[in-house]
């Protein structure tokens, strides 16, 4: 059997896969708030992502086709935050770093399953953003990024990667149930109790992260669509910022949604934007399984 079937035939069991946990989160999904524009330019994105993939173009391709999509978008804060009982927020009115990240991993695994379906992004969106792919209340949406990062993994969605012994691990978690009055959401004795044991399981198994000095040495083993966690030394929070790796050739750079005002392509290689900003410890690294 040649190479290249096998490459096919995997990546045919890890759409499967993924179609049978999106198909099992499903029927816990709530209504979606949705943008009438937004989805129509999700599903326009989605029948031209289809094409790119009948042309077998690989998920690395896919990736950048759909984080190129949002360049531009402004850089909005807060936007899940939205009154109410939680329900799944879809928007390209504006953006911010994880809801970039998040928009684009969902639109890259539709097309990756072979579907240019608003409902599957839909699905796919939900699965990536709460925790075991339910919506069921404020707390079961994945607020700590390292939380998204354990869960994404739990779901295979996603590999962590460079979890190794030789680096450092992350400060332990508090920042949310530090911070209660910063969060209306946990006005709610219950409410705060459930992110206290969010951080407390968090707590028990610490991601390892790559410090500033040591990102040159794993440089040649990243590609274009990782996904990258800027680690904070904000006390009790896990990451400040993150993007999507954009390689190109020994350069590494990345799309990002930038607080300067859009999604953009950064200016700065990813070591320099590290290196460059005293408020970083370093970088976790997680590379989407398809």
């Amino acid at each position: 059997m040649s190479q290249y079937s096998n490459k096919y035939i995997l990546n045919l069991f890890r759409a499967t896969f993924i179609l049978i946990l999106i198909f099992v989160a499903r029927s816990s999904v709530a209504q979606p708030l949705s943008n009438s524009d937004s989805e129509a330019r999700i599903r326009q994105w989605l029948l031209e992502g289809i094409e790119l993939y009948r042309t077998r173009a690989d998920a690395q391709t896919i990736m950048s086709f759909y984080a190129e999509k949002q360049l531009g978008i402004p850089y909005k804060a807060g936007l899940l935050e939205k009154p109410g009982s939680e329900s799944l927020v879809v928007t390209l009115e504006g953006s911010d770093c994880v809801i970039y990240v998040e928009t684009t991993l969902a639109l890259m695994m539709t097309t990756m399953v072979g579907s240019y379906s608003y409902d599957t992004f839909e699905r796919s969106l939900s699965l990536i953003r709460y925790r075991n792919g339910t919506i069921d209340g404020y707390h079961s949406r994945l607020h700590y990024f390292g939380d998204w990062l354990v869960d994404g993994q739990n779901k295979r969605l996603i590999s962590v990667l460079f979890q190794e012994e030789r680096f450092p691990k992350i400060q332990p978690y508090h920042f949310m149930s530090s911070n209660r009055s910063s969060y209306p959401a946990l006005a709610d004795d219950n409410t705060l109790e459930e992110i206290r044991n969010a951080e407390k399981r968090l707590n028990e198994d610490l991601l390892y992260y790559i410090p500033t000095d040591k990102i040159p040495d794993v440089l040649n083993e990243l590609q274009t669509g990782d996904i990258v966690a800027f680690v904070t030394k904000v006390p009790g929070l896990d990451f400040s910022h993150t993007a999507v790796i954009k390689r190109d050739n020994d350069r590494v750079g990345f799309w990002h949604a930038s607080t300067t005002g859009a999604v953009i392509v950064e200016s700065k290689t990813l070591y320099d934007y590290t290196k460059d900003r005293s408020s970083l410890l370093g970088i976790v690294i997680g590379r989407p399984n398809f």
